[in-house]
């Protein structure tokens, strides 16, 4: 009996072959679920971490004489409300959308104003001026407080 059973082997290696194929994706998607799911609670966290909504609605800057040279953008920034401002974290986009990150570590007290050069590689199309600060020891990013600048005129 047992030889008509594998009497034809000839068909048996494409039959073996889509089981191992199928059982390799599925083994693969599973990995892919767990350590996608896992990324994601982890970004999620650190995003809500970064993230004070509290103290994000009493901080504010305004932008002044903004421009841009061959390798540099100049602004002026002014802290408008009544909390220290540890850093800003700025969003570069050339002509593009080609998007560069940068922090700037610059501590600006409340009311104050100060002048701001950062490196850049092209023509800018926008920036975004998203400014950051300290609580609880802990950085803070103000994504509601951030100021955009858009058509930024050569120095």
């Amino acid at each position: 009996m047992y030889r008509r059973i594998f009497a034809n082997k000839k068909g048996m290696g494409l039959y073996i072959g889509w089981v191992l194929l199928m059982a390799f994706m599925v083994s693969l998607s599973s990995f892919m679920y767990v350590w996608m799911t896992s990324h994601v609670e982890q970004q999620t966290q650190k995003l809500q971490e970064s993230t004070d909504t509290n103290i994000c609605e009493t901080l504010s800057i305004s932008v002044q004489d903004y421009c841009q040279d061959e390798y540099e953008l100049i602004f002026e920034v002014t802290n408008t409300k009544d909390v220290e401002i540890k850093s800003f974290k700025l969003l570069l986009f050339d002509l593009y959308d080609y998007p560069q990150d940068t922090i700037i570590d610059e501590d600006l007290k409340p009311s104050k104003t100060t002048t701001i050069t950062s490196l850049k590689h092209g023509t800018l199309a926008q920036v975004e001026i998203i400014p950051q600060t300290i609580n609880d020891d802990r950085l803070v990013t103000c994504q509601k407080s951030k100021t955009i600048i858009q058509n930024i005129p050569l120095c």
